[in-house]
């Protein structure tokens, strides 16, 4: 998703963002063994500066069901 605004973060419903870890264990573990390969070229700064507003959007999200945000 790219958000060319990164003061006004969109919001998407998170109705469908988010996911069952039981029912999409083998998803998640390609995404995670994939990881590292989508961003081995950056293709400039703006993946720097654009932390604090996914990670604003990413607590947006969840905040009303609880979890946990994990970063690395």
């Amino acid at each position: 998703m790219v958000i060319p605004d990164l003061t006004d973060n969109y919001l998407p419903q998170p109705d469908d963002l988010l996911v069952n870890l039981y029912d999409s264990y083998e998803i998640i573990c390609q995404l995670l063994d994939n990881f590292p390969s989508y961003f081995s070229t950056p293709s400039g700064s703006a993946q720097e500066t654009a932390f604090l507003p996914a990670l604003t959007t990413s607590f947006n999200i969840c905040k009303h069901i609880g979890g946990r945000l994990l970063l690395f």
